[in-house]
């Protein structure tokens, strides 16, 4: 299996770009609702190294991003680290502060019994709140001191099972730190709720991994391009991190569903670098309606398929698909998503850098709509 303990370097600018196959839909461009400074990734596969794109960047362009050998993941540089927690302040000065700790009580549940469906193992995420799993690899998901299944606790479990181990993470949230909106409740990664904060979400390392938010009741997966926007009911809220993506797995087959991934300012919403992984019906860098943005640093940067994906306001690069390499089977399909829009298509939302980073010829890129983003939209 294909770990890609390494990253190939971003082709230099349009002038080395293969043909792909694109059919797109481009609107008139407008004035974008973000007006950040366009953050184009920038990476490069030897240890420790980074490089800037210095034909086609400013000078003073910080470099973003290095490799690191340890992860087999893209990390931020000093300089992409201190840019990121620039960002960070001014999010916090603009009035999204983070949050307070909430007065936890002593709500107690049942814990869970093992559950089976079509030989995986289902987690069901009840809880809002991001506590650790009391026993990872006991099948059940629960922290400790309260009987709930939290986000967390489940990418825990999940990971602690064999490799040969299918595993489905649902949703069921009926309580968390912070009320509901619109039927939608935010899961605030890192947020210390009186037992202290846990960091960035674990990596979610597990060969064959589902998380399924269109499990929560409510939840609707529509047709973007099609006219009909998603509900979705689980938002994943990075404003409290300090470092790190939203979610993140290098394994396959590790599938993203019906997700709302926000405010994550120090790397991508969903990193995703197992040949395989599928990503479906989320909104990544915006809030839950489609319609205002919450950007993360990057949006996407997956090798597989994004499919139905609204993908905009994200203060560096939309789309980046990561497959392409050499000895790489797959090509990564990139279809009917909006990147650079709000979830109806028809007002700019858009993303700082390039809308969908398209580099390898086997990758096809089909009935989008790209626009309104601020360095390129291909």
């Amino acid at each position: 299996m294909n770990r890609y303990r390494f990253l190939p370097a971003l082709l230099l600018g349009a002038l080395l770009l293969a043909p792909a196959t694109l059919a797109q839909e481009r609107l008139a461009p407008t004035d974008r609702l973000d007006a950040a400074e366009p953050l184009p990734l920038v990476v490069r596969p030897e240890a420790g190294a980074a490089f800037g794109l210095e034909d086609t960047l400013p000078a003073e362009r910080p470099e973003r991003y290095r490799y690191d050998p340890a992860t087999g993941r893209p990390t931020l540089t000093p300089e992409g680290q201190a840019e990121a927690e620039r960002l960070a302040a001014g999010r916090r000065e603009a009035g999204l502060a983070w949050l307070p700790k909430p007065d936890r009580g002593s709500r107690t549940t049942s814990p869970a019994a093992l559950v089976y469906r079509s030989g995986a193992l289902v987690l069901t995420v009840n809880s809002a709140f991001d506590n650790p799993d009391q026993t990872p690899g006991d099948g059940i998901c629960k922290i400790a001191p309260f009987s709930e299944c939290t986000l967390r606790a489940a990418i825990q479990e999940a990971v602690a099972q064999p490799d040969t181990q299918p595993v489905f993470i649902e949703f069921a949230i009926t309580f968390g730190p912070i009320a509901s909106s619109g039927g939608a409740w935010t899961i605030p990664v890192n947020h210390d709720d009186g037992f202290g904060a846990n960091g960035r979400l674990p990596y979610a390392d597990q060969p064959d991994l589902t998380i399924n938010g269109l499990t929560q009741p409510g939840a609707v997966c529509g047709d973007l391009r099609g006219g009909t926007t998603h509900s979705l009911k689980v938002i994943l809220d990075g404003i409290n991190t300090t470092n790190g993506n939203g979610l993140d797995s290098i394994e396959p087959t590790f599938t993203v569903r019906g997700l709302v991934v926000q405010n994550f300012g120090f790397g991508f919403g969903i990193n995703a670098l197992g040949e395989g992984s599928f990503a479906e019906c989320n909104y990544v860098g915006t809030d839950y309606t489609g319609e205002l943005a919450r950007g993360n640093f990057d949006g996407l940067y997956l090798d597989g398929t994004v499919w139905n994906n609204l993908v905009s306001g994200n203060r560096g690069s939309g789309i980046v698909p990561q497959s392409g390499f050499v000895g790489v089977t797959p090509s990564p399909l990139i279809a009917r998503n909006l990147v650079g829009t709000d979830d109806d298509g028809l007002q700019a939302l858009g993303n700082g850098g390039t809308g969908i980073f398209v580099w390898r010829n086997n990758q096809a890129v089909i009935d989008n709509v790209v626009s309104a983003n601020g360095f390129n939209e291909f």
